[in-house]
């Protein structure tokens, strides 16, 4: 097992293993004082996982309250509302605490309802998502849907703990933990080469716990430079503003895994041509995008892009900042006019809608090329 220290206002740990969801009562034993436990699990994590934690719980001594919430509604208000209801009908307090079981939409919704019962109880993230292990359990980002938007009502509260059991995890090409792929592909080519260079070779399932410890560790560093998200945090939203268009557009039927993933085309077609990134990223993402099965086009015009990025909480008045790669491992940050987005979306749409030329043919993006 890998313990990853978070260094935050209040640090906390973030345990890696297999097999460990049973040690999971004690360790939440010494940090909540309190003895009873709101368990917020979707149906499926309930299932499979819910026995052993809470047999677990009660062994170390706590009363255990069951929530179901659906995954497939989205991070929606009215489901943090139902959690919050239940925590108060019975009676929960502050010394209480809420755990997630589940995937990223279950993390959003218990962490919510934790950050506003009786203005903020601690939240223990146990996430059963390759997603939700490598992204959203860590760092504290917590936030619920509007029709209006993604993320738009939403908190920064760090967890009381992390518990990653990648036991878990059974089909890693599952289209539950496909997105997970994409969220450790940008892991890579954020801050970390080698991460790439491993996963051009990766036999799955293989040094499962070494990769996500490797993606934990990276955002947990720059989570601790920027707890608040006003400024270097803002570079693990590379593809995010693409991406988040792109979901806005097809109304969901495009998962946030896919959606990153194209972003992070996007905005690398887009460098490339502008001439500030180096084509060897481009031959890598794509490479790597092509091998773990996402998508690196949309159907979407710049224009549509545009006008959906609006939105974006990157955006200040007529700016935005983009996060944009220059070579493998290393994104910059990077603020423009707003206005500019559409032309950068242009750029980075495929050739025959941008009426960019086709790349060259000793371009063409095979895995042979990584070297």
């Amino acid at each position: 097992m890998k313990n990853v220290k978070v260094n935050t206002q209040i640090p906390y740990d973030v345990k890696v293993g297999s097999g460990i969801l049973g040690q999971a009562g004690k360790w939440i034993a010494e940090c909540v004082s309190g003895k009873k436990i709101a368990l917020v699990a979707d149906a499926q994590a309930m299932a499979e996982c819910g026995g052993v934690l809470k047999e677990s719980l009660a062994g170390a001594g706590f009363t255990v309250i069951p929530v179901e919430v659906t995954e497939s509604e989205g991070k929606t208000a009215e489901e943090m509302m139902e959690v919050l209801r239940r925590m108060a009908d019975r009676h929960m307090t502050r010394s209480d605490a809420v755990v997630a079981l589940g995937g990223s939409v279950t993390g959003n919704v218990a962490g919510m309802a934790a950050a506003l019962y009786q203005r903020g109880i601690s939240c223990i993230q146990i996430p059963t998502t390759l997603l939700s292990m490598v992204d959203s359990s860590v760092g504290g980002k917590l936030a619920v849907d509007m029709p209006q938007g993604k993320n738009m009502i939403g908190v920064v509260r760090q967890p009381a703990l992390v518990i990653c059991d990648v036991s878990l995890l059974q089909d890693l090409r599952s289209a539950t933990n496909k997105v997970g792929w994409s969220e450790i592909i940008k892991t890579g080519m954020i801050g970390n080469r080698d991460l790439l260079d491993f996963l051009a070779e990766y036999p799955e399932g293989d040094r499962l716990e070494d990769v996500v410890a490797m993606c934990v560790s990276l955002k947990g560093a720059i989570v601790a430079k920027d707890e608040e998200d006003t400024g270097e945090r803002m570079i693990l939203n590379f593809g995010h503003t693409a991406g988040h268009a792109i979901e806005r557009l097809s109304a969901g039927k495009t998962g946030h895994g896919e959606a990153v993933a194209i972003g992070m085309a996007v905005m690398t077609r887009a460098f490339v041509r502008k001439g500030t990134c180096t084509k060897e990223t481009r031959t890598i993402l794509e490479a790597l995008l092509d091998h773990y099965g996402l998508p690196k086009t949309t159907e979407y015009t710049a224009e549509q892009l545009f006008e959906a990025a609006k939105s974006d909480k990157k955006r200040r008045d007529d700016r935005i900042t983009l996060i944009v790669p220059e070579f493998p491992g290393k994104c910059v940050l990077r603020e423009m006019n707003f206005d500019e987005l559409r032309g950068v979306f242009e750029l980075g749409l495929p050739e025959m809608e941008s009426g960019v030329k086709p790349a060259d043919p000793d371009e063409k993006i095979r895995m042979g090329s990584l070297g």
